[in-house]
Order: structure tokens, then sequence, then C-alpha cells
């Protein structure tokens, strides 16, 4: 007895029946994932901790930090609350922390890790540029790199130096 034949006794169409016959699977392999017991699996645990001071560094202003090693940029509210335009690049931001900004001539691959969009392939792809070509002598020549397009070099530039 064919599918086709078993939806016409049922009165279904075969499209239909394999809808239902999927539906049911489906709710199957849920019903035997639920019936797993999960509480002795632990969560994977990450340390956020470089992430986190480069994000402090990035909304610190003068008054909190202190040290009056910040840059402070003129903010357009009004313009930047109404840009809805694809090109984000002329994003400003309030302050920056010059402390906490990485010398990519000198930086190590955890150093590097460290800054928003870049992995440690990137990382070590920045190593291999820096020793096969030399320092770097603008921030601009790290788009010289693979994998560090327009987008994320607007990201990380801000953390960025170049001695």
């Amino acid at each position: 007895m064919g599918l086709k034949n078993f939806a016409r006794k049922f009165g279904f169409t075969e499209n239909e029946l394999k809808t239902i016959l999927f539906l049911l699977a489906a709710a199957l392999v849920g019903l035997a994932l639920k019936s797993f017991d999960y509480s002795n699996v632990e969560p994977t645990k990450y340390d956020y901790t470089k992430q986190d001071s480069l994000f402090n560094a990035y909304k610190s202003s003068p008054a909190e930090s202190g040290t009056g090693n910040t840059v402070r940029k003129k903010f357009a509210s009004r313009k930047e609350t109404f840009d809805f335009s694809k090109n984000k690049s002329n994003l400003n931001i309030k302050f920056v922390n010059r402390q906490n900004s990485i010398n990519v001539n000198k930086a190590t691959k955890e150093q590097l890790v460290a800054l928003p969009g870049i992995g440690s392939k990137t990382a070590e792809k920045i190593i291999a540029y820096r020793n096969k070509h030399g320092k770097f002598r603008r921030k601009e020549d790290l788009m010289n790199v693979k994998g560090i397009g327009k987008k994320k070099f607007e990201k990380i530039k801000i953390f960025i130096e170049v001695n």
C-alpha cells in the first residue's frame, strides 16, 4: 500500500499526509528531548573581563575616570537619532579612553582578540602580516590584512594606535 493510497483512504492529498507525518515526527522528537535529564549538564563559563574593560573604556567619561587622559568628541544627538542610513561609519563616540588602546605593532594575540570583531584567526593574520611587512605606519594599513574590511576597521579604530 503506497503513500498515495494511504492518503486517499483518509481523505488527504499526498503532501498533506507528508506534512502531518512530519509534524508527528517533530512532536515525538520534541517529547524525547524534553524527557532527557539536563540537570547534570553544567553550563560553560566564559571570562568576559577583557571585553568588559574595552566596553567600560568606550563609555567612560573624564569625570568618571579622573585621569584627564580621554578625548572628547562632539556628539550630534539629533543627527544620530534620525540617521537611518546604512553607512554608520560616521558614528560619533562621546568619550574614548586612551589608556586602554592597543598598539597593533606590539600587541600580542590575546590583546588583539580582545578587540571587537577580532578572533584568534584574524589576530594571527595581523601578527603574520606585521612580521612579513614590518610595522603598521597608519591605522588604515590594518585593512591590508585579509579579514579586516572597512566595517571591521570602523569598529576597532578607536581602540588601536600605531606607534
